[in-house]
């Protein structure tokens, strides 16, 4: 990654979800580096933790051990994560999500879903705070 900026990073990351007994790696010591301005793809076989490890990048899971750093700033790092409200401003700020099922509201034309985020987000200092 010689001479961009690491946007994000993973060391480690694991997720292990436990059914009863059962306990099922969906994400197992994953470490990657993401530079700023880069594509990528998850590509693998159904249930091989794709989604898993879309949601833990996007700060939308927390893992269960590993380390997950934005630019250098730890956000989950070996069990200690930042608060709900800095998370969800990080991904407000940082994150734009496109989900599978897209979940639009049908009564809106496809412009007013895509700005429908944007009436809940505040940042001080704009001329009409919004």
């Amino acid at each position: 990654m010689k001479g961009k900026k690491v946007s994000v990073e993973a060391r480690n990351l694991t997720k292990i979800y436990r059914r009863g007994s059962e306990e099922i790696r969906a994400v197992h010591s994953v470490s990657l580096q993401i530079a700023q301005g880069d594509f990528i793809s998850i590509i693998g076989p159904s249930g091989s933790g794709k989604t898993t490890l879309v949601n833990l990048l996007g700060f939308l899971d927390n893992p269960t051990s590993g380390e997950l750093l934005l630019k250098g700033r730890a956000i989950f790092n070996q069990g200690r994560r930042l608060s709900e409200r800095e998370l969800t401003r990080i991904r407000r700020e940082t994150y734009g999500y496109i989900f599978q099922s897209f979940y639009l509201i049908p009564t809106l034309t496809v412009l007013e879903n895509v700005l429908l985020p944007l009436t809940f987000y505040r940042k001080v200092g704009t001329e009409n705070g919004a």
